[in-house]
């Protein structure tokens, strides 16, 4: 009996084991309706894109247009930012905003005069009033003087070239360009600047420039009046003062002069936003050796007031043979 039932079981088993033998094979055997043939041609699909075209013509009136030249704006007591364009030179600002080059070049202490780039801004300081008489290309014919220079003890040079009004009226925004030509050939050029904007008729100041190349070789200088512009009797950018010298105290080894006394402020004008004395040097042959400027610290200076001043000017050459004053007021 039991043998039977073993014999049974055995027979199942192997009925069990067939039956899933087939079931795999049936299922390994692939359709041949699903076969597919991978070539690699087949696996290579291009990336279509839109046909292209060609570039539409643009129309002359949807373009931005091209910005006009830019207006001179109407002085204000708010000062404003100018952006420095192509060929422009502080002169030519000063010129075109009718303000003194002095007055910029205040108003801008980190830039360099002799070194403007395209698209510095400048801060534009107006006072509300204008000049009475526009500039011209061709400046005011006034004497210019040869440079006198002198080698500072840190390797610079120092021009000042002295420059005489003989006018009947005073004259503005004064430049001259100082050149050096070296014993090797070598051309350099800087502009000299006044210490302050006005040359009175009949009066001499001197401009002045630093050369920061060191010059070994010899050299030799010259200089060319480059700006100078008319200033009406009438205008009302500068007010009436006069300098009164208490005295003048030259040191025995003639290398240092001390200048005391008041700027005069004269009655019914505007109060003095800023009063200006500057202090020239000459020895005994008429060269300019030295020049010091001296800025009020009292703002708002009533008209008719006395300001005291005092200044020391120092030699870079030659004794101090004398001194030259002059002042500068303005609203």
């Amino acid at each position: 009996m039991n043998l039977i039932i073993r014999i049974r079981k055995q027979i199942k088993a192997v009925w069990l084991i067939g039956w899933l033998s087939l079931l795999v094979v049936g299922c390994s055997q692939p359709n041949k309706t699903q076969e597919l043939k991978i070539t690699l041609e087949d696996q290579i699909f291009p990336y279509l894109t839109k046909t292209p075209r060609s570039t539409p013509e643009i129309n002359a009136s949807s373009m931005t247009p091209k910005p006009s030249a830019t207006a001179i704006p109407t002085p204000t007591s708010t000062p404003f930012v100018y952006e420095v364009v192509e060929n422009d030179t502080l002169i030519g600002i000063a010129f075109r905003h009718s303000i003194p080059l002095e007055e910029i070049i205040e108003a801008n202490p980190n830039i360099d005069p002799n070194f403007l780039t395209i698209g510095m801004t400048l801060t534009i300081p107006l006072a509300g009033v204008t000049a009475s008489v526009l500039p011209t290309s061709t400046p005011i014919l006034v004497e210019v003087q040869p440079p006198v220079c002198y080698r500072m003890s840190d390797g610079r040079i120092q021009c000042m070239s002295v420059v005489y009004n003989d006018q009947d009226y005073a004259v503005e925004n004064v430049t001259v360009m100082i050149t050096l030509e070296t014993s090797r050939g070598d051309l350099l050029t800087e502009i000299g600047i006044l210490p302050q904007n006005i040359i009175p008729k009949g009066k001499r100041a001197a401009v002045s420039t630093f050369f920061e190349s060191l010059i070994t070789s010899d050299f030799m200088a010259s200089s060319n009046l480059l700006s100078a512009i008319t200033v009406s009797a009438d205008d009302q950018r500068y007010l009436m003062a006069d300098a009164e010298i208490d005295d003048i105290i030259i040191s025995p080894d003639g290398l240092r002069a001390n200048v005391s006394g008041s700027v005069v402020l004269q009655p019914d004008q505007p109060n003095a936003g800023k009063v200006w004395v500057s202090a020239f040097a000459y020895d005994s042959q008429n060269d300019i050796v030295g020049m010091r400027k001296w800025i009020s610290p009292d703002i708002g200076s009533d008209s008719g007031k006395r300001i005291n001043f005092n200044i020391d000017v120092y030699s870079l050459g030659l004794p101090i043979d004398y001194v030259e004053v002059l002042t500068e007021a303005r609203p």
